[in-house]
């Protein structure tokens, strides 16, 4: 069995830390991004600039910068492979 180098190993923990933490994001996003636009679709919400600034902002809020930000940081590693 080949042994796994320290730094190697720190990694991949870190990677699924990462993993789980951009899983845990993305749900939260996804389910508010997906109800707010059925809302604009269906005419139950106004769509003007006003209220889609709202709603960047809030997925901003929710954690959407630090998603973008764990798949920068994956892109960025797969690029060095």
């Amino acid at each position: 069995t080949p042994i796994k180098s320290s730094a190697a190993s720190d990694v991949y923990k870190r990677q699924e830390e990462e993993n789980q933490e951009y899983a845990t994001l993305s749900s939260d996003v996804t389910t508010y991004a997906s109800t707010e636009i059925m809302k604009f679709i269906l005419g139950q919400s106004e769509l003007t600039p006003d209220t889609f600034q709202s709603f960047q902002d809030t997925i901003l809020s929710m954690g959407g910068d630090r998603m973008e930000e764990l798949y920068q940081q994956a892109y960025e590693r797969y690029l060095l492979k």
